[in-house]
């Protein structure tokens, strides 16, 4: 059986994750309709981190969550 606390931390990361990238589009939206470039690197800088943290949550969780999700 599959521990709830580390579901629980699997969804704040996921939660996490779409925040970043919400930001990072709504960033990105307003840097181009705005035709600013200084908008526009804070736009990229958060949704590389959302991306960053998404690709080690699916493929490294137990060094992101800090534990083992057991496969019984």
């Amino acid at each position: 059986m599959v521990d709830i606390s580390a579901i629980s931390k699997l969804i704040g990361m996921y939660e996490f994750v779409t925040i970043l990238l919400i930001i990072g589009a709504g960033l990105g939206g307003i840097s181009e309709i705005a035709k600013n470039k200084l908008i526009g690197y804070p736009a990229f800088a958060a949704g590389g981190i959302g991306i960053i943290i998404l690709l080690l949550v699916l493929f490294l969780p137990s060094i992101i969550i800090g534990s083992q999700i057991s496969h019984r």
